[in-house]
């Protein structure tokens, strides 16, 4: 069943989301999200399997999964850069912006990455070795994303 087919209170019910974001949920335009009605394990089991032999991606988020066809953080960037380095004429510096969880997936293929960390995040992170193209900005901030966009913007590479 897809997200898009259900009604805004169907997918509150069926997803824990509140109403704002469900409603979000349901006008995704890049992949396609969905949940298990009424599946029993077996059955799910049985269409990711499937998936995986027909090539195509599964990914849970929660109660939700998406699926895509030959996913990859990577090549998604390195396309990207392309066209945007075609319509630039010259090259466009990929910037990552992410959280501590997608930001092992994101990171390595950008330029420069801008870390969305908690105060607790900020401070486990304390004892692991810097990467010295990564900022980080406290993702709760009222500020953080008007300071995540001057950093952009003057290309500075200074952590805060």
């Amino acid at each position: 069943m897809t997200l898009r087919s259900l009604s805004p209170r169907e997918l509150v019910q069926n997803s824990g989301l509140p109403l704002r974001e469900a409603e979000l949920a349901r006008q995704r335009d890049f992949d396609k999200l969905f949940f298990f009605a009424g599946a029993s394990e077996q059955d799910t089991e049985r269409f990711l399997k499937e998936a995986g032999e027909r090539k195509l991606q599964c990914r849970q988020h929660g109660v939700l999964w998406s699926i895509a066809v030959g996913a990859s953080v990577q090549r998604c960037i390195r396309e990207l850069s392309k066209l945007y380095d075609r319509a630039l004429r010259y090259h466009a510096h990929t910037v990552g912006i992410a959280t501590p969880e997608n930001a092992p997936t994101l990171f390595p293929h950008c330029e420069r990455t801008i870390l969305l960390a908690t105060r607790k995040s900020m401070d486990s992170s304390a004892d692991q070795p810097s990467n010295p193209r990564s900022q980080q900005f406290l993702l709760h901030d009222p500020d953080a994303w008007a300071q995540i966009l001057e950093a952009v913007r003057a290309g500075n590479n200074t952590v805060k």
